[in-house]
């Protein structure tokens, strides 16, 4: 399996349904926004527990402090699509 995974609809209940991701910059990230935010590894969905840890125009880098994992979610401009990566 591979460490990318595109997601659509049904999958993004992957990283849905935790903490809402609102960015604070409305020329970045304005893709992700609205999206609920958790690990895709143990399921947590804390903000307090998985946090934003860094960010580029198309991609934003979490952390899980539960079970120490990270994850992107990467925008793709030319397709339209987010996809998840994990480490």
């Amino acid at each position: 399996m591979s460490d990318k995974q595109e997601l659509n609809v049904e999958d993004m209940g992957q990283v849905a349904g935790g903490w809402e991701f609102k960015s604070n910059n409305e020329k970045f990230h304005t893709w992700l926004n609205g999206y609920d935010i958790k690990c895709p590894y143990c399921g947590n969905a804390s903000a307090d527990v998985v946090k934003r840890i860094g960010a580029s125009s198309f991609e934003v880098a979490f952390i899980c402090e539960a079970c120490r994992k990270s994850f992107y979610l990467r925008w793709n401009s030319l397709n339209k699509k987010v996809y998840l990566v994990k480490n």
